[in-house]
């Protein structure tokens, strides 16, 4: 798929990924890139490479991530283990709101079932499918804003901790 991929420099700055020290975290949402990770995922040395990296990262200082395997597989004895759900058309809105383009029938539809298709081959992908881990904490966000999510896990994580807090 992608010859010599670690030729690549890979660094994590909070939140923001760098590639050869070019800051590429907004070109993550770009739908090619979206549809293409799908295709990535699937190759063994890639994702070696990409858990090496995640997990050196991880070992470092604490983190939060986000990603199809992250639980299951990259930090599978993480602190909290949190699997957000949504429809797919929710998060196609969300997705077309984010790319800042006209959500209308066509474009609904179209990024509806693009969304689909991806959940698709991520559940059924023969190396680290989409699953929720037996002990993940499950959140529909369908009716929840972002900052209601975040909310949510930082109560979590706090219950988790045995935080008390008013």
């Amino acid at each position: 798929m992608i010859s010599n991929f670690n030729k690549y420099e890979c660094a994590f700055n909070g939140d923001q990924v760098v590639i050869n020290k070019e800051n590429i975290s907004q070109l993550l949402n770009d739908p090619t890139i979206s549809k293409g990770a799908s295709e990535i995922a699937q190759d063994p040395k890639i994702r070696a490479y990409a858990l090496s990296l995640q997990q050196d990262y991880a070992n470092k200082k604490p983190v939060v991530m986000d990603g199809r395997d992250i639980t299951s597989v990259v930090l599978p004895n993480a602190i909290l283990k949190v699997f957000l759900t949504a429809s797919a058309q929710q998060r196609a809105i969300r997705r077309i709101k984010q790319l800042n383009l006209e959500l209308n029938k066509a474009t609904l539809e179209q990024f509806t079932n693009e969304i689909q298709q991806r959940d698709d081959n991520d559940t059924n992908r023969k190396l680290a499918p989409l699953m929720i881990v037996k002990d993940a904490i499950v959140i529909d966000s369908d009716q929840l804003s972002i900052e209601q999510v975040v909310d949510k896990i930082i109560s979590l994580y706090k219950q988790r901790l045995g935080v008390n807090y008013a």
